[in-house]
C-alpha cells in the first residue's frame, strides 16, 4: 500500500512537471486528482490503524 501511494505521487509529480503541454488546467486537474488520492489514502491507512487497535484490545 506504501509502495502504491509512493508510485502514485511521484507519477503524478511527473506528470504535472511534463505537463506543460496540457496547459494550467490539465496540472491543477491532475495535482487536485493527486490531493484527493492522498487524502482518501491517508483516511483509509487511519482507519486500518484505528480497526487494528480495537481487534488488539478485544482480544
Amino acid at each position: 500500500m506504501l509502495f502504491w501511494v509512493l508510485y502514485s505521487e511521484l507519477r503524478m509529480w511527473i506528470e504535472i512537471t511534463n505537463g506543460k503541454k496540457e496547459g494550467a488546467a490539465g496540472r491543477s486537474l491532475l495535482f487536485f486528482i493527486g490531493t484527493i488520492k492522498t487524502y482518501f489514502t491517508k483516511i483509509m491507512v487511519n482507519l486500518v490503524k484505528t480497526l487494528e487497535n480495537y481487534k488488539n484490545l478485544l482480544l
